[in-house]
């Protein structure tokens, strides 16, 4: 199996892998060390219990408060304070509850202690070294809410409607979602096994198929005492992404919906990847036709990022006709800014080409482009101003 999905079950853990042809397989493991024999060909196993453990500190996990935000109002419940480390190795509830009141200010709830076993097990595991980093966390609500365009699903997993709104969910990113759910329900009785923790491990397994759309809660992981990610991961399999050749190098474009979330230049050769929503291909095609007529406007929705300082720089450089520069310094005086924040402004533009940073340079020189300050970047940066003062002077002669 090379992507796994686990969720524990009254029987120990349920996992659902796919292998590289898209083969699909179930079973439960009653402990998670029998995980070990399919580590070798695994490349991702995602799942459903607190990886990296706190050991003080009232502030709760980063990504667990980034999770319960993106999930409100009806499913941010689900995600439930994580216990420290050392309460892992209490008697009992009574004990275990006022040892993490000691620590982090928090009482435990019989949830939490409920499923204490199982997080040890997998913290055992994981500090004995096995599948350290081929063993990721995963929240079963964050991956249906990625699935479902940053919607939380709109019932309670258990219900009958949960259960179909989830089911009918999986349907659309995996096309044997329905024969693994059967096949599970009918193998393994309601005792070991019950029907959300079928699609629990389920999303898992289909999340990591996506592992090269793969994001984390953080953006930027944190890490435990013992050094282990503090990070919850989801796929952004809405996402269209497509990758084309320019005369200036390859450019990356992706999309969500009908939104332009990110464009970024590749400095590496790379396989042109054609666009597959309408949307993108539109976006595609107005960027062809810029290296015909660079006056012509790209017009597209951009997801709104950035602060709104940045987002005021950025509109400047939109205003800068095709053919001509700006220094930072220029910019800045008619911005009431700093040539600096200025510069930081464009080095955090998501949109290069559309959003014309390459349009701004040093008072002495090219100055940066695209994060960059030297390399193959400038040549890019070059590249798009040569092209367009060269149709600017065709057109004057």
């Amino acid at each position: 199996m090379k992507f796994i999905g686990i969720d524990g079950c009254k029987a120990g853990w349920f996992y659902v892998g796919f292998d590289q042809n898209q083969q699909w397989q179930t079973g439960i493991f009653e402990q998670i060390s029998e995980l070990s024999d399919h580590l070798p060909a695994a490349h991702l196993v995602l799942i459903d219990i607190p990886m990296g453990l706190k050991s003080s500190g009232k502030r709760e996990r980063v990504c667990d408060i980034e999770a319960r935000n993106k999930l409100k109002p009806k499913r941010n419940a689900s995600v439930f304070p994580v216990p420290c480390r050392e309460s892992l190795y209490a008697k009992n509830y009574q004990q275990a509850s006022e040892l993490n009141f000691q620590k982090t200010g928090r009482k435990l709830s019989k949830q939490t202690w409920n499923i204490m076993p199982k997080i040890s097990q997998v913290d055992d595991f994981l500090l004995a070294g096995k599948g350290r980093y081929k063993i990721r966390e995963m929240h079963p609500e964050l991956c249906f809410w990625a699935f479902n365009c940053h919607q939380p699903m709109q019932h309670n997993k258990r219900t009958e409607q949960g259960f179909r709104e989830r089911r009918e969910l999986l349907n659309k990113f995996c096309g044997v979602a329905d024969s693994i759910i059967e096949d599970a329900l009918s193998r393994f009785s309601k005792k070991h096994l019950a029907k959300d923790d079928v699609l629990d491990a389920l999303v898992g397994a289909v999340t990591a198929c996506f592992h090269e759309r793969l994001k984390s809660l953080p953006q930027a992981p944190q890490y435990d005492d013992m050094n282990l990610p503090m990070e919850v991961v989801f796929a952004e399999a809405n996402e269209d992404m497509s990758i084309i050749e320019t005369p200036a190098g390859y450019l990356r474009l992706q999309a969500r919906g009908n939104e332009l979330v990110q464009i970024g230049w590749l400095v590496d050769q790379a396989l042109p990847k054609p666009a597959e929503s309408g949307f993108l291909k539109d976006v595609v095609q107005q960027i062809h036709q810029y290296w015909q007529n660079p006056e012509a406007k790209i017009v597209v929705k951009l997801t709104q990022r950035g602060t709104p300082f940045m987002s005021k720089v950025w509109q400047a450089l939109g205003q800068i006709p095709s053919g001509q520069t700006r220094t930072y310094g220029e910019l800045a005086q008619l911005l009431g800014t700093s040539a600096r924040a200025v510069g930081n402004a464009c080095r955090k533009n998501p949109y290069p080409l559309i959003v014309p940073c390459h349009r701004v340079v040093s008072a002495k020189g090219l100055g940066g482009y695209d994060g960059a300050t030297a390399g193959e970047k400038l040549t890019i940066k070059q590249k798009l101003l040569a092209h367009e003062q060269h149709y600017s002077d065709e057109k004057i002669f």
